[in-house]
């Protein structure tokens, strides 16, 4: 390893962006583009593309020496060949000459930095763009998938197994210090829980796939805006030149492509992707594998978004980086829930005990669908007549039931207080997923409050005032039936996101052991 004395030499020969822009611009006679990464520069003019390495250092990259780049340079258009033949053309040497530079031979000894060369493509045509505009279409989403699946069966096989929870550990060590201004330490602590929790569940899992040969030498930062369609052709461009960082899990590069795609409003394109993907001869991996790798993936692009706008003009951050990261760590969030499973969560308690607005900010962190015997027994009702009787009440309970149908994972908002609700939500059930229970607790003075500001403020699909509170309150029973580990009983007298908090760690500690793989 060189010194820090050597690397920081080293380092100040390296082209200065604007000199190399104005002296590409004087090459090619027209304006340049300029676009930036967290680790390049890329230079667009006219039919060329030219792409530069920054000087940089981070915890997956070491740039720092211009011998360092220019390796990269030429792994870089090796490793494109196979995926994206005929884009990368050459390494070239940026020389320094009287009025700024030139570009010459790669091994040329004058050289200060080198670029990759590439032929310029119609980035309009690409995933990314296409989506953006509406015109992405399920056939090319389906192609996208069919180019991908011969890529991974011809990648080399890499035998050793991957330590996941060491790169999960790497990738936050980073992020936190980077997110901590912009997002609650609770949450990223509970994203780092949740992924030990798959990651001890999924051991053998993981370890069974690594010996059937998944893991592979990928693409390694598989994105849509990397996608590229040419006629009949699909090209994917940018392979990672890190090799510790290409050798993956096909899951894992795929749920990179289905994670960007959803993080960008495509998340409807994942089937065909996936359905592509099987024509081709590829195998479909685990939803559960598909949604960890994802969460993974949306909480290491959060970090390369929170790099970039550190590197702002001059002291300002980039906002518009800082606010993709947010969004990018809410989808890991919901990510991580489907990654627990499929499951039927019911979340209980007597009237006014505060299931409704629990129910209400578990299905907003985890995305799921929450259905509510409230909003059930008005769609059966005439609204100011709502029926309580027994027999009307277990309609709602099978509407319920009917209503949760076949979707993967979902919330049930209802006070499942008596046996002979929770028979006919159960008869009604036509998909046997796990089921488990939250019972809401509070007391009965705060239950009555509740219910009394509840009436008098309006707006809530609930017709149970203080009467009816309390008298369905006096002979609640919790679910049972259930296993011991099924059932969580939450005082919802504490903060709001301190149950939230309190529901997902213990569904981690379900999924760190295995429990509904």
């Amino acid at each position: 390893m060189p010194s820090r004395e050597a690397v920081a030499a080293d380092a100040l020969a390296h082209a200065d962006p604007a000199c190399l822009r104005e002296s590409l611009a004087r090459i090619g006679g027209e304006p340049v583009e300029l676009r930036e990464t967290h680790t390049a520069l890329v230079f667009l003019t006219g039919e060329r593309a030219y792409k530069l390495k920054k000087p940089v250092h981070f915890d997956f990259v070491d740039h720092r020496r211009a011998a360092d780049r220019a390796a990269a340079c030429h792994r870089e258009l090796a490793l494109n060949e196979g995926l994206a033949p005929g884009i990368g053309i050459a390494v070239r040497a940026v020389v320094p000459v009287q009025d700024g530079y030139e570009l010459g031979d790669a091994g040329d000894a004058r050289a200060v930095d080198h670029v990759i060369e590439m032929r310029r493509f119609d980035e309009a045509q690409t995933m990314r763009a296409l989506l953006e505009r509406g015109a992405l279409t399920v056939e090319q989403a389906r192609a996208a998938g069919a180019a991908i699946a011969p890529f991974h069966r011809r990648a080399g096989v890499v035998r050793e197994a991957i330590d996941h929870r060491a790169l999960v550990h790497r990738n936050l060590e980073a992020l936190v210090p980077l997110a901590a201004p912009h997002v609650p330490p609770h949450e990223l602590l509970a994203l780092e829980r949740c992924a030990d929790a798959f990651l001890l569940g999924y051991e053998d899992v993981l370890s069974a796939r690594a010996r059937s040969g998944t893991i592979v030498d990928g693409h390694g930062d598989l994105r849509a805006e990397h996608v590229l369609f040419e006629g009949d052709r699909v090209l994917v461009v940018d392979r990672l030149e890190f090799d510790d960082l290409r050798r993956v899990d096909v899951a894992d590069d795929l749920a990179f492509l289905l994670m960007d795609l959803e993080s960008r409003g495509g998340g409807n394109f994942a089937e065909p992707v996936l359905d592509g993907y099987v024509r081709a001869g590829g195998a479909a991996p685990p939803a559960a594998l598909l949604a960890f790798f994802g969460a993974y993936r949306a909480q290491v692009r959060a970090k390369v978004d929170l790099l970039r706008a550190g590197q702002g003009a001059g002291d300002v951050p980039d906002a518009g980086g800082a606010a993709r990261a947010r969004e990018l760590l809410r989808l890991a969030r919901r990510l991580g829930w489907r990654a627990r499973g499929p499951l039927i969560l019911l979340v209980t308690g007597p009237p006014a005990s505060g299931k409704s607005t629990l129910a209400a900010a578990l299905g907003r962190c985890s995305g799921l669908p929450v259905l509510s015997s409230d909003t059930a027994r008005r769609v059966a009702g005439s609204p100011g007549h709502a029926d309580y009787s027994l027999d009307a009440r277990a309609r709602v309970y099978e509407q319920l039931a009917a209503l949760a149908g076949s979707t993967r994972a979902v919330i049930i908002d209802a006070t499942f207080g008596e046996p002979e609700l929770q028979h006919a939500f159960a008869a009604g059930l036509e998909a046997s997923r796990p089921l488990l229970a939250i019972e809401c607790v509070a007391s009965d003075d705060v239950r009555a409050g509740r219910a009394r500001r509840r009436r008098a403020e309006g707006g809530s699909n609930s017709d149970a005032g203080p009467e009816v509170a309390r008298e369905l309150g006096a002979r609640f029973v919790p679910v049972g039936g259930l296993p011991d580990d099924a059932h969580l009983a939450v005082d919802t007298e504490l903060p709001l996101e301190l149950q939230v908090d309190e529901v997902e760690a213990w569904l981690d500690t379900r999924l760190a052991r295995g429990t509904g793989l």
